[in-house]
């Protein structure tokens, strides 16, 4: 009897330990495939973040503002945040109508904007005239031609 109880221990031995090295089988397989999806969907990721980038290296940002540093004299700035040269630059008004009160437009564009450069433009400071304006700019850079930047003036 007490020989069929250690080979009875024996056995359950035998079959836990089977079992528990399954397990841990398992549960590595387990662990193997979801470091594999999660290591090629972060390589997915690295890649479209370094070819965002990369064009990013090649777009000219231009962004305008106005100058209120000065309240006697009006002036909007145009300046390149990008990486790359804005050639050809040019700003227009959208009601045409209202260019006489920026005599800068003729005479400061076309032109080309190095990064972090930027153009001043004086507008007219008469009382009522100017208070809200919209101005587009366009520019060619190495991603792109024909860009355009649409703002309103207040």
């Amino acid at each position: 009897m007490e020989e069929l109880l250690t080979c009875f221990y024996i056995g359950l031995e035998v079959i836990t330990r089977s079992i528990l090295n399954n397990w841990i089988a398992i549960t590595a397989l387990i662990i193997s495939i979801w470091s594999f999806k999660y290591s090629r969907d972060l390589n997915k990721r690295q890649i479209a973040k370094l070819e965002t980038e990369r064009l990013d290296k090649l777009k000219a940002a231009i962004t305008i503002y106005k100058d209120d540093s000065n309240p006697r004299s009006k002036k909007l700035k145009i300046k390149n945040r990008g990486y790359t040269t804005a050639k050809n630059l040019k700003m227009e008004l959208v009601d045409r109508d209202q260019e006489r009160y920026i005599p800068d437009i003729k005479y400061k564009f076309p032109t080309n904007l190095e990064p972090d450069e930027e153009i001043s433009i004086t507008y007219s400071s008469e009382v009522g005239l100017l208070s809200r304006f919209k101005v587009m700019i366009c520019w060619d850079d190495e991603f792109k031609k024909g860009n355009i930047h649409e703002r309103d003036i207040n």
